[in-house]
């Protein structure tokens, strides 16, 4: 037997379903667009911070290089200057070839130092009589005779090393400063050239030891700008290097991996000035 359905038993009218319907629309829609905003916003906060953290991390390595450069190179007085290649050997920052996208350093520490086992006139020949095997043709050196007990020190380029211990190196160029005597026990130290190279077209920072040549992160790129005490721009020269350049001002850029929600490309940057401190242990030698 069916039932009868009250009179007074009432569904929703046709009008409360469109209210319901559209405020429930307003509800998922308003939500809906908090969580796209939600994504776009961490979207691009991601990129610009991965963008922010790779100009940074290069910057503090190339300012720790900067920093260290002309390690091993003898502080000691009266270089004789009497070549013109010379001029580059013993300064932290190659005049050369160093411009606002390629900084060129030296570079040197005890790893790649050895010893003369025997006296070294400077003024009788080229030959170097030394305990390890460690130079090559072409490697740029030093040798210090203050842990002799003298003052005075030679820079010049190897041309080649025989012999199977003791060694003997020799000069294919030479210059040294004071007295051409290097006695037994003199150091010896192989200086190496660090490049760091910015490339056109956002390829990417390039860096070279002289072992390992590598793209240190794509989508990278910097500029140098040498200073003098005052803060000002100057050319970069041998006589800047020289007499004039104290500070370096530093600025890495990065792009963000990929386009920002609008579109856009976020470009980070960091700046650092910063001081090479052989450089100006060096301005004090007598020349």
């Amino acid at each position: 037997m069916r039932k009868k359905i009250p009179l007074n038993h009432k569904g929703f009218t046709l009008i409360e379903l469109l209210v319901s319907l559209v405020v429930g629309s307003i509800v998922i829609l308003s939500a809906s667009k908090l969580y796209f905003s939600t994504v776009q916003t961490y979207h691009d906060r991601r990129i610009k911070t991965e963008a922010d953290e790779t100009a940074n991390t290069i910057l503090q390595m190339m300012v720790f290089d900067i920093r260290n450069a002309g390690n091993e190179i003898p502080d000691v007085m009266n270089w004789n200057m009497s070549s013109g290649l010379a001029d580059d050997y013993i300064y932290p920052l190659l005049a050369v070839n160093s411009t606002s996208s390629n900084l060129q350093l030296h570079m040197s520490d005890s790893a790649t130092c050895t010893v003369l086992v025997a006296d070294y006139d400077a003024s009788a020949g080229m030959d170097v009589e030394i305990n390890d095997s460690l130079l090559s043709a072409g490697d740029i050196i030093t040798i210090n005779g203050i842990q002799a007990g003298y003052e005075n020190a030679l820079s010049g380029t190897i041309n080649k090393v025989l012999g199977s211990g003791p060694y003997t190196a020799t000069l294919a160029t030479s210059t040294y400063s004071g007295t051409p005597i290097f006695p037994d026990g003199s150091y010896l130290c192989q200086i190496k050239v660090l490049i760091y190279t910015s490339n056109p077209a956002w390829t990417g920072i390039y860096f070279d030891d002289g072992e390992v040549g590598t793209i240190v992160a794509a989508n990278t790129t910097f500029s140098v700008a040498y200073l003098d005490v005052s803060g000002a721009v100057v050319a970069m020269s041998n006589s800047n290097v020289r007499n004039t350049i104290t500070t370096l001002e530093l600025t890495v850029y990065a792009r963000g991996a990929k386009s920002l929600i609008d579109g856009s490309t976020y470009t980070a940057w960091a700046k650092q000035q910063v001081a090479i401190r052989h450089l100006l242990s060096s301005r004090y030698q007598s020349w």
